[in-house]
């Protein structure tokens, strides 16, 4: 009787394991926050350049004003993104956009322009754009 009652319980622990690897993505989707995200565009501004991001991609705390930069992350089966803080400095910004200098930040960074829920440093986040 034990056997039997251990031999079920492996089972349905090995069944669960699959279940968790297949629909593994499609659950951390579900609870990681929702952003969109972009490449910031290259603009000429009176003769000087500058990298152009949304409002919205712009953060602040009392370090700073910081965006988030999505990194590929190897910790997930799947491909996903890990949002992390990049503390910039503003050349300008006008109602729509920011521009910054070119350094910290480069052209084929992939930043967060919208963000849905809260985020922090660090955290897997699900791209809907």
């Amino acid at each position: 009787m034990k056997q039997k009652f251990f031999i079920t319980l492996l089972v349905l622990c090995i069944i669960g394991i699959m279940a968790l690897d297949f629909f593994g993505g499609v659950l951390r989707d579900y609870i990681s926050p929702d952003v969109e995200a972009d490449y910031p565009d290259m603009v000429d501004t009176e003769g000087q350049m500058f990298l152009r991001l949304p409002r919205s991609a712009l953060f602040q705390n009392t370090d700073g004003d910081f965006i988030y930069i999505l990194s590929k992350s190897e910790k997930y089966p799947e491909a996903s993104y890990i949002a992390n803080i990049q503390y910039i400095d503003i050349a300008m910004y006008d109602d729509l956009y920011i521009y910054i200098h070119m350094g910290k930040l480069k052209e084929n960074d992939y930043v967060i322009s919208n963000v849905y829920d809260s985020i922090m440093d660090g955290v897997r986040v699900h791209i809907v754009n």
